[in-house]
């Protein structure tokens, strides 16, 4: 076996050096870097292929380059006519901004292009992002290609990729990334990690007239820091502009530009620092501050799960400012449920201090006209009190339940008394509502018994505190009858009706404390016919009692609190 490190200076340099040292950059390059093979090479051989030109075969390549490409590997192939040398065996790839080890890869001088498989990790020594698994084809920056790409696809064992990646701030760069959401096609070449035919017709990889011998004196020692095993992961620096809560990313595929924008496709999980995202497809763009989550689309935080169709996030030097969701969207927190086509929030520190749920009035990305699911009114439920109008808007400053607006044909209903109900009571006094052009709830927090313990370790957080309902209003409640024979649930409660220009209703442990009516007042209040005792017994006999006996007395007030006949206004 022929050892390559005993050749004389003239031959390493006339035949590796016009086989395979080949520029990094495409011809006319300023700056152009030759690539050859160093000290620590050996077992050389050369094999000339009719239309494939000279193939040269190493052992324990060490391959240099001048722009800072260092290459070592258990062996490699030299293809002259593609300017491409194939490792194979404990690949350790190195530049200036990231270090790589792999089972195998390909390294395109020319332009630049990496291809590796097999165990792969890739960091960035820069900014200290690390991508793992599956197959990748690395594009360095060159002066044609102004930002470096990565494309890594599931490889042969099914593992996918995963990533923990560090993004620069918006404001941390003037770069813009890729308009569109489409894969790019890099992700869709599966066979790309191969030596094709199709490598080799590329213009971009046919053999160079500019290929030069390396001067013999300039060949390199050894790197220390490239061992030729068991490459330790190399700990990133932390620059000032570093935003030190990365991006940990699953998914099928995915593409990076610079470290300023990403693409995931195929089932993607996303978590960073509190918030956790699922989507079919994520994308974020520095340039633009947002991060788009496309199809079943998932946010979860300390305080919040949030879910729609397609979600938009955006952002402000790193952080999240905004989250919009998009077609069947719905909202769970705490101490709220919300539901409608389209869901906003706007964060404060993470956490949502305004939200604001409307039917969608045209597809963002189509300009379709919405469907029936799209015009559907937002329901927000809180407390067992239930909102539906137009829009609703939600305002938790500190993420502390505050109020609901309810605006357009708003209606209120609440569960708390639901235990009042029978069976003969009709549909529209099965619950306590309230109907205004607009309602407004607000809401305080519960005091624990204990003040040294904090409110949610009582039951709920937040209580009912006033409802308001303002334009054309009306509102009914069930409240308990005169008489003291009543038993709830079985007999039928009293039931008092009013309608104005505006009702305030103040609430107190969940019952209605005091009603205030203001413009024109019109009110009913209804009592259930009175029992009469008979002897031991308090249930009279019915058999022959009138179909309806409950009074009703109608007010005419013009203002002020609606007066009621039999148990009066109040709890």
């Amino acid at each position: 076996m022929f050892d390559f490190r005993s050749a004389p200076a003239w031959l390493r340099a006339a035949s590796l050096g016009v086989a395979v040292a080949a520029s990094c950059v495409p011809a006319g390059a300023v700056g152009q870097s030759n690539c050859s093979f160093a000290a620590g090479s050996r077992s050389f051989q050369s094999v000339s292929i009719p239309g494939q030109g000279q193939i040269f075969y190493l052992g324990t390549p060490n391959f240099t380059c001048a722009d800072g490409v260092r290459i070592r590997a258990d062996s490699a192939v030299a293809y002259q006519s593609q300017n491409m040398v194939f490792f194979m065996g404990s690949v350790r790839f190195r530049d200036p901004q990231r270090i790589l080890l792999s089972d195998q890869a390909r390294y395109f001088t020319r332009i630049g292009r990496l291809q590796a498989e097999g165990h792969l990790v890739l960091r960035d020594t820069v900014r200290g992002s690390v991508i793992e698994n599956g197959e990748m084809v690395y594009l360095r920056q060159t002066a044609e290609r102004e930002q470096e790409q990565i494309t890594v696809v599931t490889g042969v064992d099914h593992v996918r990729p995963t990533a923990t990646l560090y993004m620069r701030p918006a404001a941390d760069s003037a770069g813009t990334a890729p308009d569109s959401l489409a894969v790019p096609d890099s992700l869709a070449v599966t066979d790309s990690l191969a030596v094709t035919d199709s490598l080799a017709a590329t213009d971009s990889l046919a053999a160079s007239d500019s290929l030069v011998a390396p001067d013999p004196a300039a060949v390199a020692e050894p790197d220390p820091d490239m061992p030729l095993r068991n490459l330790p992961p190399t700990p990133a620096p932390e620059p000032e502009d570093t935003v030190q809560v990365p991006y940990q990313v699953e998914a099928d595929n995915l593409y990076l530009q610079g470290d300023e924008y990403f693409l995931a496709t195929g089932t993607v999980y996303i978590a960073r620092d509190s918030v956790y995202a699922r989507a079919d497809s994520a994308e974020y763009d520095q340039g633009q501050g947002r991060m788009l989550l496309n199809g079943s689309a998932h946010v979860e935080s300390a305080s919040y799960e949030l879910q729609g169709q397609n979600i938009d996030i955006g952002m402000v030097g790193g952080e999240m400012r905004t989250v919009r969701a998009v077609r069947r969207a719905e909202l769970v927190g705490e101490d709220l449920q919300l539901d409608a086509p389209v869901i906003l929030l706007f964060l404060s520190d993470g956490a949502p201090e305004r939200l604001v749920a409307v039917p969608l009035r045209m597809d963002p990305e189509t300009l379709e006209e919405p469907d029936s699911l799209d015009r559907v009114r937002p329901v927000a439920l809180a407390e067992r009190f239930r909102l539906v109008a137009d829009s609703v808007e939600v305002l938790a400053p500190k993420d502390v339940l505050e109020r609901i607006f309810a605006t357009g044909k708003a209606r209120g209903d609440s569960s708390a008394r639901d235990s009042l109900n029978v069976e003969s009571l009709p549909p529209m006094a099965r619950t306590d509502w309230l109907e205004g052009d607009t309602v407004i709830a607000f809401f305080a927090p519960t005091v624990p018994a204990d003040p040294l313990l904090p409110a949610d370790t009582t039951g709920d957080a937040y209580e009912l505190e006033r409802l308001v309902a303002l334009g054309d209003a009306r509102s009914l409640y069930r409240l308990l009858p005169s008489d003291s024979t009543f038993r709830p649930g079985v007999d039928a409660p009293a039931v008092h009706y009013v309608t104005g220009a505006s009702i305030t209703i103040s609430m107190l442990d969940g019952e209605v404390d005091l009603m205030e009516v203001d413009g024109p007042t019109r009110g009913w209040h209804l009592e259930p016919e009175s029992k009469v005792a008979q002897g031991d017994s308090v249930l009279p006999d019915t058999s022959q009692a009138p179909p309806d006996t409950v009074g009703v007395r109608p007010d005419t007030t013009s203002g002020g609190v609606a007066g009621s006949a039999g148990s009066g206004m109040g709890r």
